[in-house]
């Protein structure tokens, strides 16, 4: 914190290197204050990088930010769309996501899916896309619907060539 030279009741707080930026701190600001925030595929990974950086561990309180997005986080894994959006998000805080692990578990998470040929019949959301618990039943109080859809071999190509490049090569190494 850096006080204004008028020596007035004002501070400034800078955090230049936030993981997830503006919104991950707005979103982490209505968690500090008590406002129902949703957890969502395409933000759980920023906020789970933010609660790192500003160490909201439970150490400092009982159900804090690092817990409640690893909680989130392992439960996605459990669903393809999300755990695609996911994984796009991690690129945006790296390397912290590398650290964490975040990337790697959602690449882990997506080969086992992609390789196991049992799955015929997967919840589906969109165009060709598994569907997610955003999507397919209640989470942090909003509720959702579910729908299926017949699949082939190759179901999770189309998903997956839509991953930047590296994390492309990571997917198929």
């Amino acid at each position: 914190m850096k006080d204004l030279p008028s020596d007035t009741e004002k501070s400034i707080l800078e955090l230049h290197d936030l993981p997830g930026g503006a919104k991950a701190f707005l979103l982490i600001a209505r968690f500090c204050y008590g406002v129902k925030m949703e957890l969502t595929s395409s933000n759980v990974v920023p906020l789970r990088c933010a609660a790192e950086y500003l160490q909201m561990s439970e150490d400092y309180g009982e159900g804090n930010l690092i817990i409640q997005t690893e909680n989130f986080l392992n439960h996605i894994f459990g669903y393809w769309t999300d755990t695609l959006k996911a994984l796009k998000t991690c690129e945006e805080v790296l390397p912290l996501a590398e650290e964490l692990h975040i990337t790697s578990r959602c690449i882990h998470s997506l080969v086992i899916k992609a390789a196991d040929p049992t799955l015929a019949i997967l919840p589906l959301s969109g165009q060709n896309s598994v569907q997610s618990p955003e999507d397919s039943e209640m989470w942090n109080g909003i509720s959702m619907s579910l729908t299926s859809k017949e699949t082939g071999e190759d179901w999770w190509f189309e998903d997956v060539s839509s991953l930047s490049l590296p994390l492309y090569k990571r997917f198929m190494q």
